[in-house]
């Protein structure tokens, strides 16, 4: 039925599709109710919220979503009294199953959430796979939620309470602005789903071939197929900001989300302190030159005896079906041997990689490469002591957040010195403005907020986006970093009238004709505006 919904629906009518939908869905007349005031809810805030966060998709594409996800997923939502301030809502996503405190916020979180799949990175991602699925599934959650946590159709206004995970909040809206709301929702929406078991088949003759690749597993083939997403968001960074600018960003960021996931997962931490113990033995032995060399010497002997194992069995067919059999009692059915002519190309390549680490081994013991392979052990145990992982929690994350928005800012001015657009400096406005008003109450340097603020106000005066209200610089950018701060939903209505008395310039905002609010500036020196006093005056040209 969805499906014949959506090919013919313009969705001008919202309200009229999910009534459509929710008629052959046995829920209560409640939940119906609260699922239509949820929606209503959504048209009615969301073009505040794409105003004010410009990265953002449109309406079409969210509410088409939400509505598809409440016909194909959500099978039964039953109303709960909230048992904990953080266990308002739970979701089983196997029945499709909602139960959820009687409110819209929390109702769409949970429809979210029940939709949410889980996200994949390469293995070779070790240290970081599972704080960076964790950081962008949390945060894609509240940023969908916002829309009606922080609009309700006529103000913008941040209820911090209500927000799942503050820190994560604020790392996953400098992702969004630095990767684009598209390139997000394609890592967190490119997910398929792994084949059941069940559906590799039984049978021996079948089982191969749907193996195509003889000596590889069905889960090796699959990894090879993933689009290894960290490797190109750091290609990304690095084609707009740099080399350097993008390593300090990319080390800042998995410095962050490590730190918040060592702290909900007790086993990630430990893990951490074991890797970095682990890292500072390496460098130990590095450092001796004997024990290194004796330490590859013994790694080198295993291998060498591991291949001649192999080649044992390749030369000797009772020992190679004996093998075949050992192996086999050991598997479950949908994973067991096809033959024993598969088996040896198993063992083939196996033995090709032990060859290659032989190859690596001798390389390691080369002059040029031992001093390379130290320094990126050097770094590697540098990383994991400045995570500071055994710090008092809330003080390592406020310090390594500070640490992360600084580099943004860095990442932020690079941008704002290519723009060369009307629109790029119209967004690039509001996307300083969105930084600024993120809740964590995490306080960058005012000096390099202020350095960010005169740059983008210059470049909009001088390409007459904004009006220059004197040409001092800095009495100009103290006079428009205001809009900064206001929550005035649309920026091109702010309306500023400037008064002067007893050394105090002072700033009168409106949204329109509607006064906002009076800001006072000290004037400490004799300057000129260009704009007359007590006139209302559109700050966007």
């Amino acid at each position: 039925m969805a499906k014949d919904i959506f090919s013919k629906i313009n969705l001008k009518d919202y309200n009229n599709t999910l009534e459509t939908i929710l008629e052959n869905k046995d829920f209560s007349e409640d939940v119906k109710n609260l699922l239509l005031s949820m929606l209503y809810k959504i048209e009615n805030a969301y073009q505040d919220y794409i105003n004010v966060k410009v990265n953002v998709c449109t309406k079409r594409e969210f509410v088409k979503k939400i509505i598809k996800i409440i016909e194909e997923q959500c099978n039964d939502i039953e109303f709960i009294r909230p048992i904990a301030e953080n266990e308002k809502y739970f979701i089983d996503r196997k029945i499709g199953k909602i139960k959820t405190f009687q409110n819209e916020n929390v109702l769409l979180q949970a429809i979210v959430e029940l939709s949410q799949k889980d996200i994949e990175f390469n293995e070779k991602y070790e240290l970081i796979k599972e704080p960076l699925k964790d950081m962008l599934v949390t945060g894609s959650r509240m940023n969908q939620v916002e829309i009606i946590r922080d609009f309700n159709g006529w103000s913008w206004d941040i209820p911090i309470k209500d927000i799942e995970n503050i820190n994560y909040n604020t790392i996953f809206q400098l992702f969004v602005i630095l990767f684009g709301n598209q390139f997000t929702d394609e890592v967190l929406d490119d997910v398929k789903e792994n084949e059941d078991d069940e559906n590799i088949p039984n049978n021996v003759i079948l089982r191969s071939k749907y193996n195509e690749s003889f000596g590889l597993t069905v889960d090796e083939t699959r990894v090879e197929e993933k689009i290894d997403y960290i490797e190109i968001m750091q290609d990304i960074l690095k084609e707009e900001f740099g080399n350097e600018l993008a390593k300090e960003f990319w080390e800042s960021l998995t410095r962050n989300i490590i730190v918040i996931y060592a702290s909900k997962d007790e086993e990630y931490k430990k893990y951490v302190i074991e890797k970095l113990e682990e890292e500072k033995q390496k460098l130990e032995k590095m450092q001796n030159n004997k024990i290194f060399l004796e330490s590859i010497s013994l790694k080198k002997k295993e291998i060498n005896q591991q291949i001649k194992n192999i080649d044992s069995l390749l030369n000797n067919n009772t020992e190679l079906k004996e093998e075949y059999n050992r192996r086999n009692e050991k598997l479950a059915n949908k994973d067991k041997i096809f033959s024993v002519s598969h088996l040896v190309l198993m063992l083939e390549k196996q033995r090709t990689e032990f060859l290659e680490e032989i190859k690596r081994l001798n390389k390691m013991i080369e002059p040029m490469e031992f001093v390379k392979i130290k320094k990126q052990v050097e770094d590697i145990v540098e990383f994991y002591e400045s995570l500071n992982i055994t710090e008092e929690t809330n003080k390592n994350q406020k310090e390594k957040l500070e640490e992360l928005k600084l580099t943004f800012l860095h990442c932020f001015t690079k941008r704002i010195q290519k723009a060369s657009k009307k629109e790029d400096i119209d967004k690039l406005i509001y996307e300083l403005r969105y930084f600024e008003l993120l809740p964590d109450k995490i306080v960058v340097e005012q000096n390099e907020i202020n350095q960010v603020e005169k740059m983008l106000v210059k470049k909009a005066c001088e390409m007459k986006i904004l009006t220059r209200f004197s040409e001092d610089d800095i009495l100009n950018t103290n006079i428009l970093r205001n809009i900064f701060v206001s929550r005035i939903i649309t920026m091109q209505n702010i309306v500023i009238s400037l008064k002067y008395e007893d050394s105090v310039l002072w700033i009168e905002m409106y949204d329109g004709n509607i006064h906002d609010k009076t800001v006072e500036l000290k004037i400490t020196e004799k300057t000129e505006l260009i704009v007359k006093l007590k006139k209302k005056i559109k700050v966007w040209n």
